[in-house]
């Protein structure tokens, strides 16, 4: 559960919309959990709110949903007010949990749309334990939406084996040029040379993608990488909720995205310093330092690899 004060903060959040500037994120109802979990009071949060939102616009009215069918809204961010508030009735009549089982399987081969962002602050919603972000939540992912979709050959029998021979392929330059990740990673996913190892792997262990993910976070500090780590979080949180599917379209994505960087090699170092990152996280203003180190402790917690805590030591720049 969360505090009043951060229910308030992220309730008056939704007065903003979902993207600002050249195509960010608003990410302040997920840093504000975040930051919350990460020991900050509410002053701190307080503090943090006031800060973020002078970078956000507000939310635009927007036109009225078509025939009242959140499936008219995919892709289409001029509906997301009108979403917003159809989702909100769905969540007051019908329940949180009923909305998410009846829309999320039908986002499932998006779920690396928008930088993994929908799918991410959506994971945040549930995770927080409160209904107040679900319905803008899933709103934003919906009209963000973009299938990340194709099929092709099983040619590995894990991720370890699809990684490893991607890393390899000479056929892919060493780095990939685009505006925003969703570009870099849609290039990726058009050229021939991907098509071997899209849907290509017979199976696919969430575990493996969430260590995989940490480990290139850990070689490279990359952005993209970063993304990684939180879709993979984000993933586990909302398991129950996707299609069968999801850990295919996640492998994917993220053999794409591995492409888009360069194919580092993989970090194998653990950092094991005993210092309170939690704390440490907690007095950044950046939002991207308050998710990830959030999402590394709770998969650490889960998973007990050291690789989570490590690159939550590399983002902080503790080595």
């Amino acid at each position: 559960m969360i505090s009043d004060t951060c229910r308030s903060l992220i309730a008056d959040s939704r007065r903003f919309s979902t993207t600002y500037g050249a195509g960010f994120f608003n990410h302040l109802p997920m840093a504000l959990l975040a930051l919350e979990r990460l020991g900050g009071d509410d002053a701190r949060l307080r503090e943090f709110a006031s800060f973020y939102a002078k970078r956000l616009r507000p939310q635009a009215p927007g036109e009225s949903l078509p025939h009242g069918d959140w499936r008219e809204a995919l892709g289409q961010r001029r509906y997301e007010s009108a979403l917003a508030a159809k989702f909100d009735d769905d969540v007051r009549t019908r329940g949180a949990t009923a909305l998410l089982h009846d829309v999320v399987p039908h986002l499932t081969t998006g779920l690396p749309s928008e930088a993994f962002h929908g799918a991410i602050r959506v994971a945040y919603a549930v995770d927080s334990g409160d209904d107040v972000d679900v319905a803008a939540a899933l709103a934003s992912w919906v009209t963000g939406f973009s299938a990340f979709g194709g099929t092709g050959d099983t040619r590995f029998a894990s991720a370890a084996d699809a990684f490893a021979a991607i890393a390899a392929d000479d056929r892919f330059a060493t780095t990939i040029e685009g505006r925003s990740i969703d570009a870099r990673l849609g290039k990726v996913n058009a050229l021939p040379a991907f098509a071997d190892y899209r849907s290509a792997i017979d199976h696919i262990d969430l575990s493996d993608l969430a260590m995989i993910a940490a480990r290139i976070f850990i070689a490279t500090g990359d952005f993209t990488a970063l993304h990684l780590v939180t879709a993979c979080h984000a993933v586990r949180v909302l398991t129950s909720f996707l299609g069968p599917n999801v850990f295919d379209v996640l492998a994917n994505a993220m053999l794409a995205a591995y492409v888009a960087i360069g194919r580092p090699a993989l970090a194998t170092t653990i950092i094991d310093d005993g210092d309170d990152l939690a704390s440490r996280a907690a007095m950044s203003d950046d939002d991207h330092d308050l998710k990830l180190v959030y999402c590394c402790l709770q998969e650490e917690a889960h998973y007990n690899s050291g690789l989570h805590r490590t690159a939550a030591a590399v983002r902080l720049g503790v080595r």
